[in-house]
């Protein structure tokens, strides 16, 4: 007599149960793959439109530092700002402008509670994009969050550090040397917080630290 083969019902399941993990892993990296596309494509926009207001700024008025300089106080800035950024709102508190609290990169850890912080200003651009600014020791500080309400709010995925210098705007990172996170280095404040990852990420075209 003949046998007839075919796969018994565990044999289907387990089968099916790897596929699906398969699936399952394949799809979160495409998923993350895709949103730091996005993630680097906003921040390009963003430097660019921030970088030409700022290279703008320093054409007409001069240095933002020194005798009459146009950074010595934060009205100053943002009205500067308000002159070259097409329908930016600006916040008298800087926090309110500004998502509260924002993730280190390679800490996974929040960083302070912006409401905490000294004086600080900020505006929200027509793009939804959200800068938190102040100004301190010869520089305009600037943090931008590319995709504003949105998660997940990290340094190095939709949070950046910029800098306003005498010649323009500088993301950070550059001036550091700063590897932006280094998995070697967990419990390093500086190497992992994800702070310098402006730098990088442009600098490579890419954000292929994460």
């Amino acid at each position: 007599m003949k046998k007839n083969k075919a796969f018994t019902l565990a044999e289907i399941l387990i089968t099916l149960s790897v596929i699906g993990v398969i699936a399952a892993i394949i799809l979160t990296t495409v998923i993350n793959n895709k949103n730091k596309q996005e993630y680097f494509s906003k921040l390009q926009k963003t430097y660019s439109t921030l970088s030409q207001a700022t290279n703008m700024i320093i054409s007409k008025e001069g240095s933002p530092f020194g005798d009459g300089g146009w950074a010595l106080s934060l009205n100053e800035i943002l009205e500067q700002y308000k002159t070259y950024l097409s329908n930016i709102k600006v916040c008298d508190v800087g926090h309110d402008c500004f998502s509260k609290e924002f993730k280190l990169l390679g800490l996974n850890r929040n960083d302070a509670d912006w409401s905490s912080f000294g004086t600080r200003k900020g505006f929200i651009m027509a793009d939804g994009t959200q800068v938190l600014i102040w100004s301190s020791n010869g520089l305009i500080r600037m943090i931008v969050d590319i995709n504003g309400e949105k998660g997940p709010n990290k340094y190095g995925l939709d949070g950046f550090w910029f800098y306003v210098g005498k010649n323009g705007l500088y993301p950070r990172g550059c001036e550091e040397n700063n590897s932006c996170i280094d998995s070697d280095k967990v419990e390093s404040w500086m190497e992992n917080n994800g702070k310098g990852c402006a730098c990088r990420a442009l600098r490579e075209g890419a954000i292929n630290y994460y």
